[in-house]
């Protein structure tokens, strides 16, 4: 089976239910999981349980920053924040699939940060549940690199 190299970019990211599109603003963007082990209790017919697992997701990433914009990511997380709020995550549209959306928990990010330099703002929001991946997105060609 050959190696497949996937890169993020070009995508998307959209945010809320209009939706508005941010793709140009990050610089990075991750869904990132985090497992959380819970307690198990012997009994008399089981006693070495195993104990359950759960995932939690949230959406981590890097935008540039645009508190001049209206209409930007810094003043849209500024409005909703506290909010939950759709999302639609596409890694490579060049690729084709996949197509991660979900809803998050918006929090309000940093504005300022230092002078006369490109500043960019990190955040992370809880995704609610676990993300919808679909592949159901005409696809185009892979990037593949032979061993």
């Amino acid at each position: 089976m050959p190696k497949i190299d996937d890169r993020l970019g070009p995508g998307t990211l959209t945010l809320g239910a209009t939706p508005d599109d941010f793709s140009c603003q990050v610089a990075a963007l991750a869904l990132v999981p985090s497992a959380e082990e819970g307690e198990a209790t012997a009994t008399l017919c089981d006693p070495t349980p195993v104990a359950p697992i759960t995932t939690t997701w949230t959406l981590d990433g890097t935008v540039l920053q645009d508190f001049s914009d209206p209409s930007g990511f810094q003043k849209w997380a500024f409005d909703n924040e506290n909010t939950e709020q759709p999302f639609v995550f596409i890694p490579n549209t060049d690729t084709g699939p996949p197509t991660f959306t979900g809803t998050v928990l918006v929090e309000a990010v940093q504005i300022g940060g230092e002078v006369a330099e490109q500043v960019t703002v990190d955040f992370s929001w809880q995704v609610k549940g676990k993300p919808d991946w679909a592949v159901t997105r005409a696809a185009k060609a892979t990037a593949k690199v032979e061993d």
